[in-house]
């Protein structure tokens, strides 16, 4: 019943409105390492994040494979609660980075996101091409070739997307070159709802900073209306310090 979904919701701290996609350092087009604090900011001051087809080193297959599988490229979230995913950056420093952006999950979901199929080779067969790219392997199963550990990352509980066009009405179509930060907004009266992306920093110090870098940003001149109306609004997008969330178990 509906009531029901409120009352677990209010009850329990691992459920969350949220979907956290996080930054790590990468090379920039000079062919130098960007912090993952420059990373963020690129992505903050492009407007949308790009898909890939995530290549990893993998023992179980002694190479490197791609982790995303089918024609499309998408783009991986977390739904572990801001909470969950500061604990994982203490514990996991190599992986996890304390820089990202978090957006709404319904909104993703209208834009096409969906849950991530965890399993084994079976489910990625079945799967048509065009959803391929949602498989995450999964083997809880302790492996030799991993020094006796399974194949298990379903703590993160990810969600995947892939870019599309899509209509946001009389504002216009999203490009397919990457996802929007600017997701559709929610129908209501008289006039919709838009949802800005939390914008996730280290620690409170660099909230000030990260505004500044906002406020510093030229306007948009192109013929997107969606992302004519992302600069117009991104200096209202809240900037949250992970290091003011209290881990609790």
């Amino acid at each position: 019943m509906p009531k029901d979904w409120l009352r677990i919701r209010q009850a329990r701290t691992d459920v969350t409105d949220y979907l956290i996609h996080w930054t790590s350092s990468a090379k920039d087009v000079n062919g130098q390492y960007a912090s993952p604090l420059d990373v963020l900011r690129s992505i903050v001051r492009c407007g949308y994040l790009l898909p890939s087809f995530a290549p990893k080193t993998r023992a179980t297959v002694a190479g490197r494979e791609d982790t995303i599988r089918g024609p499309h490229p998408a783009v991986c979230f977390t739904e572990q609660p801001l909470c969950s995913f500061v604990q994982s950056c203490g514990v996991l420093p190599n992986r996890y980075q304390p820089y990202a952006v978090a957006i709404r999950k319904d909104r993703l979901f209208v834009y096409g996101g969906r849950p991530a199929v965890y399993g084994d080779e079976s489910p990625l067969a079945a799967l048509p091409p065009h959803w391929k790219y949602l498989w995450v392997q999964y083997d809880p199963v302790p492996n030799e070739a991993l020094g006796g550990y399974p194949l298990d990352w379903t703590h993160e509980r990810e969600w995947r997307a892939r870019a599309i066009k899509y209509s946001y009405g009389s504002v216009g179509t999203s490009t397919e070159e990457g996802i929007p930060l600017l997701l559709p907004p929610r129908v209501a009266v008289p006039q919709p709802i838009w949802y800005l992306p939390w914008i996730l920093v280290k620690d409170k110090s660099e909230v000030g900073p990260f505004r500044e870098f906002i406020a510093t940003l030229p306007g948009y001149t192109g013929p997107s209306g969606i992302m004519r109306l992302y600069f117009e609004l991104l200096k209202k997008a809240p900037i949250v310090s992970l290091g003011a969330w209290v881990t609790t178990r």
